[in-house]
């Protein structure tokens, strides 16, 4: 980001501005923000009735389970494939196109489902393609958020923006779950297209819109048109390569810390587990008229509440260091513990279960996360971030289809038994019993334990 510096007389004259969250509102922070509520309301109003409409239409968790692979399929690739050539590119131009062919395909989709039957085939295919629009579309967003915030409010723009999607998904999921029981969904779908349209006049003002930095050889060359489209299938090929290089680097540095292997594998199982929990626990409540998917909103609502809550709980009081691989271990055997026994509570314990789960998750997650990117070394830390994000889709993907897949044979609230024990079994096994391995990486501060580590290599 670039600094603030007071190059003359007449500046260091001027009056002071406050450093508040008054500098941060500016007129393009403040439309992308608008736009980045919108898109979340969207995706909330649309993700939990299709889901719901798959299972109410189909009475197969694998169908449904499908959707949601569907769903996620497009970030195991697209991001590595496009991230080259986006980066060379103007942002706001990608955004603005994304967005108007997401809204098309809401549109379509309204039609469809007004004028024709069910089928299933039609929203797979319109899963994968708004997918794979949001894929890409996240890659730009990441990419030019940076620009529109004013020097000095990063961590304020961010806190902002993490603030959003929980904030959303509290009054969405049972505000989603009651749309789709009272009014048709070829209305959310057209619900979700109006949505679109105002999220593209709302871009379409923002003005900052920075030039992306040529390197030396593109300077030197400004070629346009079909070359150089040609010149980016070079860069790409070559960022594809480098991509293959440095995943072999984050497996032989993982081979050595040991800690970091123990901790990303638990990661993918309970993170796929969980996924799969989800599965179940919906067609759970969907296959029981005293439960329904109101309820099932609520449940989610209560889990992301839990999560706001533990969040700021860590903010205020951080846990001490000596005490976070301890904390976090019983956190983890909480958190499967109430996992096994979920669907067998009655709905007023289960809402307490995910309250809890998401209170705790959240501070585990925020311990783990911190430890773990100071822990690794500043020239891996992106190499092994990027290995992890796709061991976590890859697990979520494994699991979402295990879960669907079972689910047609066995009873939900068994298998999502067998499902939390598994996690339960991965935890003392990983976590646990690697105690000598695993702490060092949960308690390291980069301030105190970096010169120990120079020593030791």
């Amino acid at each position: 980001m670039p600094v603030k510096r007071a190059t003359n007389i007449v500046h260091r004259l001027r009056p002071r501005r406050r450093r508040s969250s008054s500098n941060l509102w500016t007129r393009d922070f403040s439309l992308m923000t608008g736009s980045t509520v919108l898109s979340a309301i969207g995706g909330e109003a649309l993700n939990l009735p299709i889901s719901l409409l798959v299972f109410d239409q189909t009475g197969s968790t694998l169908d449904t389970a499908w959707v949601v692979i569907l769903s996620v399929l497009p970030d195991l690739f697209l991001p590595l494939l496009l991230a080259p050539i986006l980066d060379r590119q103007r942002k706001k131009r990608w955004l603005v196109t994304l967005d108007i062919l997401q809204s098309l395909a809401y549109l379509i989709m309204a039609l469809s489902a007004a004028f024709w039957p069910f089928s299933l085939t039609r929203y797979y295919i319109f899963t994968l393609t708004v997918a794979s629009l949001s894929s890409v579309y996240q890659v730009a967003y990441q990419a030019w958020y940076p620009d529109l915030i004013a020097p000095g409010c990063e961590q304020q723009a961010f806190s902002v923006a993490g603030l959003i999607y929980p904030s959303v998904v509290i009054i969405m999921a049972p505000l989603g779950t009651w749309l789709y029981q009272a009014v048709p969904i070829s209305w959310i779908f057209a619900f979700t297209a109006a949505l679109g349209w105002i999220d593209v006049l709302l871009e379409a003002q923002i003005k900052t819109d920075l030039k992306p930095k040529q390197t030396q050889t593109e300077a030197a060359d400004p070629v346009s048109g079909l070359p150089r489209y040609r010149q980016l299938l070079v860069i790409w090929r070559r960022q594809l390569r480098q991509s293959r290089s440095d995943f072999k680097q984050a497996f032989a540095y993982l081979k050595r810390e040991g800690g970091l292997t123990h901790i990303y594998l638990y990661m993918s199982i309970t993170n796929g587990a969980s996924k799969a929990i989800a599965i179940l626990t919906q067609a759970f409540f969907q296959s029981r008229p005293y439960l329904g998917s109101v309820r099932l909103g609520w449940l989610k609502s209560a889990e992301t509440t839990g999560r706001l809550l533990g969040g700021w709980r860590r903010y205020q009081r951080p846990v001490p260091r000596g005490r976070r691989y301890r904390f976090s271990k019983w956190v983890y055997t909480v958190y499967d513990c109430f996992d096994t026994g979920l669907l067998l509570l009655p709905f007023p314990l289960m809402l307490l279960n995910r309250f809890i789960c998401g209170y705790l998750g959240i501070s585990s997650a925020t311990i783990r996360e911190a430890a773990v990117q100071t822990y690794l070394r500043p020239d891996m830390r992106a190499k092994v971030n990027a290995l992890l994000n796709s061991l976590l889709s890859a697990g979520g993907v494994l699991f979402y289809y295990l879960g669907g897949f079972l689910g047609q044979y066995l009873a939900y609230h068994w298998l999502v038994m067998l499902l939390g024990l598994l996690t339960l079994s991965a935890n003392f096994a990983l976590i646990w019993r690697q105690a000598r391995l695993n702490r060092p990486v949960y308690e390291w501060e980069a301030a105190v334990d970096q010169t120990l580590r120079s020593e030791h290599s």
